[in-house]
């Protein structure tokens, strides 16, 4: 008892023996009593220890975790690559498609050959080589800028479509087998939403990021190389003259016309700036997933030597 009206000792013991059963295995009292007052760690390793590998989840916790932390270089790059293409550049939206064939091209072809590497040279060693690239590869586009042609993009895309060619396939596959076989589409299916769930999340948090660098930079620059103070919503829709929108201008016809075009310039600076900001996040939370990746997938056996 712990001071509740109800035995939630009891039930909690009632609960791991029939998950125990759901496993086919048997939870005796006196085992269940090991595993009280001990974190939940703790309670990973006596799992492992009584009942084998089809309890050591760690592994596939790191999986899980480094798949959130990567996913948003690939959906936030499929996002402002294209983005950047064509406000920047002035490529027609046929023209940025093909534009990103650097990254999904290699993509496709090497996803395509990662399982013979995973095969060669092992789960873990691909997967480290894949979360490598795909942090490098937001970080070599955060340097494109205002004034850089499309071949400053090539390498981050390059980078970017190597790595997750090399990534997804090989840490869907290692996640999957980390588990008993009983439950391996529970597995792949854990997999793919924390990898939808990274993306959404990471999007969301990299379009806040590049909204308000952007404005910010566009404010500043308006102030002190154009003279002209622009208020919270013209920062908002200025950006639209990009894209030609009605908001963006009339916004622009409000404004002195001997600064029109010097803003016109700026508000390519500042999106840039708020592209290359949010990347540059983007791969530092990359970062911690490759660490992720080093440090808790890099001391888990391959699955295949495991279970030699």
């Amino acid at each position: 008892m712990d001071g509740l009206l109800v035995d939630s000792e009891r039930l909690e013991r009632r609960v791991w023996q029939a998950a125990a059963g759901d496993h086919g295995v048997e939870m005796s009292d006196e085992r269940f009593a090991s595993f009280v007052g001990h974190p939940a760690e703790e309670c990973d390793r006596l799992l492992g220890h009584y009942y084998g590998e089809a309890f050591d989840v760690s592994g596939f916790r790191a999986a899980c975790l480094t798949v959130l932390m990567l996913s948003a270089v690939f959906f936030s790059i499929v996002l402002y690559g294209p983005q950047l293409m064509e406000k920047i550049l002035g490529f027609t939206p046929l023209k940025a498609g093909f534009g990103m064939l650097p990254m999904l091209g290699l993509f496709a072809v090497v996803a395509f050959l990662t399982s013979r590497l995973y095969d060669k040279l092992g789960g873990r060693t691909v997967i480290i080589a894949g979360t490598a690239l795909l942090a490098a590869g937001p970080l070599v586009v955060s340097f494109f800028g205002a004034d850089s042609s499309y071949a400053v993009l090539i390498p981050g895309l390059a980078l970017t479509g190597i790595g997750a060619g090399l990534f997804y396939p090989s840490i869907t596959t290692a996640a999957v087998t980390m588990l008993d076989a009983s439950r391996s589409s529970l597995a792949g299916g854990i997999t793919y939403m924390f990898q939808i769930a990274g993306g959404a999340v990471g999007l969301g948090i990299a379009t806040a990021i590049f909204t308000g660098a952007s404005e910010g930079r566009l404010g500043d620059l308006a102030e002190t190389e154009a003279g002209v103070t622009l208020t919270g919503h013209e920062q908002s829709v200025l950006h639209g003259t990009l894209a030609g929108t009605d908001a963006a201008t009339d916004a622009l016809a409000e404004l002195p016309s001997k600064a029109v075009a010097e803003i016109e310039r700026i508000v390519s600076d500042s999106f840039a700036f708020g592209v290359q900001t949010s990347f540059r996040v983007i791969a530092a939370v990359a970062v911690v997933g490759f660490l992720v990746a080093v440090l808790d997938l890099g001391r888990t056996p391959d699955p295949d030597v495991s279970s030699e």
